[in-house]
This record gives C-alpha cells, sequence and structure tokens, in this order.
C-alpha cells in the first residue's frame, strides 16, 4: 500500500474544498496552525483536519475567496513538513495507524460476535421458558432477581441537581 506524500486536491465544489496534506499524519502541530492560517482570510467559515485520513477540509463562501488563494495557504503551511518526510518515518507512522485501526476492527468484531453470541442463547432460554413456565422457575427467578438488583444499583445513582 503506498500513500501519496504531496498535497492533493481531493474534492472541488462551491464553497467546499478538500486536501490530502501528507504532514498532518506525523506534526500535530501542523494542524492549529493551518486553521489560523485560513480562518484569517475573510470568508472562510469552517476547517476541519482529519490526523487520521491526513484530510483538510475548509467551508468558505466562494464570492469571498477563491479556492486557489486557500490551496497556495496550505502549500505554504505545509511544504516544510513535507521535506522532512523521511521515507522510514512516514512509513512507522502509517504502520502505527494501520495496526491501530486493525486492533479496533478486531475488538468491534469480537464485541459484536460475544453479543450477537449472549442475545442468541437469551432468545432460546427465554423461549424455552415460555413454553414451559413451571418446568423453567429457575430461569423466571433469575430474570425477577436481575429485575430487583437492577432497581436497586438504579436507585443509588445519584440524582443531578
Amino acid at each position: 500500500m503506498t500513500w501519496p506524500r504531496e498535497l492533493l486536491v481531493l474534492r472541488r465544489d462551491r464553497g467546499y474544498l478538500r486536501m490530502h496534506v501528507p504532514p498532518l499524519l506525523y506534526a500535530p502541530a501542523l494542524a492549529p496552525k493551518l486553521e489560523t492560517a485560513l480562518f484569517a482570510v475573510d470568508g472562510v467559515r469552517r476547517v476541519v483536519s482529519d490526523r487520521r485520513r491526513a484530510r483538510l477540509s475548509v467551508f468558505y463562501d466562494r464570492f469571498a475567496v477563491e479556492d486557489r488563494r486557500l490551496i497556495a495557504i496550505v502549500q505554504e503551511g505545509a511544504t516544510p513538513f513535507l521535506g522532512r518526510m523521511a521515507s522510514d518515518t512516514f512509513t512507522a507512522a502509517l504502520v502505527e495507524q494501520d495496526e491501530a485501526r486493525r486492533e479496533r476492527l478486531q475488538g468491534k468484531a469480537a464485541q459484536g460476535a460475544y453479543l450477537g453470541l449472549l442475545g442468541w442463547a437469551h432468545w432460546h432460554v427465554l423461549r424455552w421458558a415460555i413454553r414451559d413456565p413451571t418446568g423453567a422457575w429457575w430461569v423466571w427467578a433469575l430474570i425477577g432477581f436481575g429485575l430487583y438488583s437492577h432497581r436497586r444499583q438504579i436507585r443509588r445513582i445519584p440524582e443531578l441537581s
């Protein structure tokens, strides 16, 4: 997987500009600098920087400012950082991000599988308990105890004043 190491304009619409700014991945101080530089221009309404995707989105009034001026501001602010993008440092930052993203997805998959299995088990036990309520007295006792303890825990929560 190769990532571009230059500034790219990803989307240009009326009043909207989205750019790929690779130094956002490893230079956390760059995002506030670009935001203040862009907000200094009349007509810029909102700036959103996403460090994980190395994207910068600018919402502006198209009658007050041209997007070429905004691109020039971003290029001026990010060009010094582009020179520092040694391949090993940049690759290490990308590998770290990919590993974090993979861990998060694995955690979500495990959580989804656990909740699915839990729901399946509860559904089968309750279906059996509804068919034979006298033979499943212990299920109803557990449900009653769960509701009782849940209500006790809810009562312990202090009220917001």
